[in-house]
C-alpha cells in the first residue's frame, strides 16, 4: 500500500512503471534527488526574474513618478545579465582586475592633471564641509532621523553603522543607484559636499539643505620617509613654509567655494535654511552626543586612542 501511494509522486517526476516496479530500487532516490534540484532551479530561475523586471522597473521609475520634472529621463536598463553561472579562471580573473586597475589609473591621472592646472592657476583648490540635503525640510536632527538616508552605505559601512546606532534610518546604496533612488525616494537625504550636490545634480531631488556645516573635508600633504629625508636640509624650511601658505589658502578658499555652490543650488530650486543660534546649538549637541558611535564596534570609523589625542592637542591648544 505504501509503494502504491508513492507510485503516483514518482510517475509525476518521470519515472516510468517499469522503472518503479521491475528496475533497481536505488532509482527512486536518484529520481528524488533530481526533482529537488530541478525545483531549486525553477525556484532559482523565478528569483531572477523577479529581480530583473524589479532592477527595470526601478530604472524606468524617474519618469514614471507623478511628480516627475520636465526632462527626466529613465535610467538606461543594464547592458549585460548578472553573472551568476559564469566560473572565471584565476588567469581570466587577474586579467580582469588588471584592466580595471589601467582604467582606474588612468581615471587618476587625468583627475590628477586637471587638479594640478587649478593648483598652478589659483595656487589650490577646495571641497569644503559636508552638508545635508533632504528631500523634505530637516531643520534639528529629530526632523532628520525621520528620513532614509544614504551616508556611507556599501561604501563605508562603519559610517552607515554609527548613524544607524545614533538613530538615523540608512540606507546601504550602491554608488551606481544613487541617483536611482533618490529620484525614486527610496532615499529622502545625502551627506555630501555642496560642490557636488551641484554636480551630481542630487539637489534637483533633494531639494532642501540646511546650512550647518557638520564635517570637514580634509587633505593633507604626504611624503615618503625616505624622500623627505633625501631633501637638503636648508630647503626645508622653505618648503614647510610654502606648505603652510597653501593651507592658509586653503582654509580662504572654503567658505567662498561652499557658500559659492550652495548659492548655485539655491539658483537651481534648492531651498537652503540658515538655523537660528539655539537651532545651531541642538545641531551640536546632539552630534556631540553621538560621537562616540564612531569610536564603537569592530571597525570604527574613528581610532578612540587617535581621535582622543587630537582632541587633547585642540584643548591645549585653544586654551581650555
Amino acid at each position: 500500500d505504501a509503494f502504491k501511494k508513492l507510485f503516483p509522486f514518482y510517475l509525476s517526476i518521470g519515472m516510468t512503471y517499469e522503472q518503479f516496479w521491475e528496475q533497481d530500487p536505488e532509482l527512486v532516490k536518484y529520481y528524488r534527488e533530481a526533482w529537488k534540484l530541478k525545483r531549486e532551479m525553477r525556484n532559482q530561475d523565478l528569483w531572477l526574474q523577479g529581480a530583473y523586471i524589479y532592477e527595470a522597473i526601478l530604472d524606468a521609475s524617474p519618469v514614471l513618478h507623478a511628480f516627475a520634472k520636465k526632462g527626466t529621463k529613465a535610467i538606461p536598463y543594464r547592458d549585460s545579465p548578472y553573472e551568476i553561472y559564469s566560473k572565471r579562471t584565476v588567469k581570466e580573473e587577474k586579467t580582469r582586475e588588471e584592466k580595471n586597475d589601467d582604467k582606474a589609473k588612468a581615471m587618476m591621472e587625468m583627475m590628477m592633471v586637471s587638479i594640478n592646472k587649478k593648483f598652478e592657476k589659483k595656487g589650490g583648490e577646495n571641497n569644503g564641509w559636508a552638508y545635508f540635503f533632504t528631500s523634505k525640510p530637516a531643520h534639528v536632527p529629530n526632523e532628520l532621523k525621520k528620513l532614509r538616508l544614504a551616508v556611507g552605505g556599501l561604501t563605508s559601512p562603519s559610517l552607515s553603522n554609527a548613524f544607524k546606532s545614533a538613530g538615523y534610518l540608512t540606507q546601504d546604496v550602491p554608488a551606481d543607484k544613487l541617483m536611482q533612488s533618490i529620484s525614486s525616494g527610496d532615499v529622502e537625504g545625502l551627506f555630501t559636499i555642496p560642490m557636488y550636490a551641484y554636480a551630481a545634480q542630487y539637489y534637483k531631488s533633494l531639494v532642501h539643505a540646511v546650512n550647518v556645516p557638520l564635517a570637514p573635508v580634509m587633505v593633507g600633504f604626504i611624503m615618503n620617509k625616505k624622500d623627505w629625508e633625501a631633501i637638503p636640509e636648508k630647503y626645508k624650511p622653505a618648503l614647510i613654509e610654502s606648505i603652510k601658505r597653501a593651507e592658509n589658502q586653503f582654509i580662504a578658499d572654503q567658505k567662498k567655494m561652499d557658500a559659492e555652490y550652495l548659492k548655485r543650488c539655491s539658483d537651481g530650486g534648492c531651498t537652503i535654511y540658515n538655523p537660528t543660534a539655539a537651532e545651531e546649538k541642538i545641531w551640536e549637541n546632539s552630534f556631540k552626543s553621538d560621537l562616540h558611535f564612531m569610536c564603537e564596534g569592530t571597525n570604527p570609523v574613528v581610532n578612540k586612542e587617535f581621535y582622543d589625542k587630537i582632541a587633547a592637542f585642540l584643548k591645549e591648544y585653544r586654551g581650555e
